[in-house]
């Protein structure tokens, strides 16, 4: 009996090590596919001929959405969840997630595109990374959270991290708005982390691939029934549409976008949202890397070493990394 139970106990211990080996490549992946979408982003922005820089934004911030919604809409009617979809936008924590969808897809995707069109894609990057810092300060005030020292800690070189970045525009390119995309990136940081917290409640009843998928459907149509019309973005659409070499490129960008969303919220499930947050806050390194290797990207030492403060910070803020990971703990 002694040696049955032995048995079952060695069993358990190989499937938890290995849920949390998934876990921690998910969350990785998370980072790295977000990073591959904003690097696709500014790739097929750079190719679209439109004069305002606002509308361009909003429209790839459009497209990125929509698109991305039909990226999970077919994953999750393949994998038989189609009714769910359905069901869950008529309940109350289905309509939490719509509200908090307001705040991470308009506000916060569309400053985010912004950001890449003024600042560059790796300072957008690492400004918008500060969203963990965020969330944590606005648990405080709306949660009533506590915010331990550690946390406290993570915020401050956070802040650091974004006052270095921001401080010093790069000199290899006309940096005349460099300081409004810091300023619209910081709305991706506030739009994800106020998402993040209204999100908390619907993602604990509803499915979280269910729920992305919702979050991603609300801000498709807000985009293409309110923010397109002001900004006169449909005629930009209707070229894009018809130009196939760009449109490739959104459905690219789009298909990493899901990836990411999807990655993240198996990663929160399977080891913890804060260590899906801190594994998903890697998207700084890569977002720095990536737009320089491939995109040519201006950047200066502030940059990298506001980056890696901003991670530094994102992951302090996130889990305590000399514990938490070492015992391979799965709850915050």
């Amino acid at each position: 009996m002694e040696n049955k139970n032995s048995i079952i106990i060695n069993k358990k211990k190989l499937l938890d090590s290995q849920y949390n080996k998934n876990g921690l490549i998910e969350g990785l992946l998370s980072g790295f596919t977000f990073a591959l979408n904003g690097l696709f982003i500014s790739l097929a922005l750079d190719k679209v001929s439109v004069e305002n820089i606002i509308t361009l934004s909003l429209v790839g911030a459009c497209l990125n959405d929509v698109l991305a919604a039909v990226w999970l809409i077919l994953y999750n009617v393949i994998k038989g969840r189609g009714k769910e979809i359905y069901r869950s936008f008529r309940i109350f924590p289905g309509k939490v997630v719509c509200i908090g969808a307001l705040l991470g897809g308009p506000l916060a995707q569309s400053g985010y595109l912004i950001g890449m069109k003024y600042a560059g894609v790796s300072y957008a990057v690492a400004i918008s990374a500060l969203y963990a810092a965020v969330g944590a300060i606005l648990s405080r005030i709306f949660l009533k959270q506590k915010i331990e020292k550690r946390v406290a800690l993570g915020i401050i070189i956070s802040a650091i991290g974004g006052v270095v970045i921001s401080y010093i525009p790069p000199v290899s390119i006309d940096n005349t708005y460099f300081h409004l995309g810091i300023f619209a990136a910081s709305f991706a940081a506030f739009g994800w982390a106020a998402e993040g917290v209204i999100g908390a409640f619907g993602t604990a009843v509803i499915d979280p691939k269910i729920a992305i998928t919702i979050r991603e459907i609300t801000s498709g149509i807000v985009f293409l029934l309110f923010i397109m019309p002001a900004v006169g973005g449909y005629t930009t659409m209707k070229d894009i549409f018809l130009d196939v070499s760009i449109l490739k490129i959104f459905i690219i960008a789009a298909l990493f976008a899901a990836i990411s969303f999807l990655m993240w919220y198996k990663a929160n499930n399977s080891i913890g949202v804060a260590k899906g947050m801190a594994l998903n806050s890697t998207y700084v390194a890569w977002g720095i890397v990536l737009p320089v290797l491939f995109l040519n990207s201006s950047y200066n030492n502030n940059l990298f070493i506001g980056g890696i403060l901003v991670l530094i910070g994102s992951v302090l803020v996130s889990i305590n990394p000399f514990e938490k990971f070492a015992r391979g703990e799965d709850n915050e």
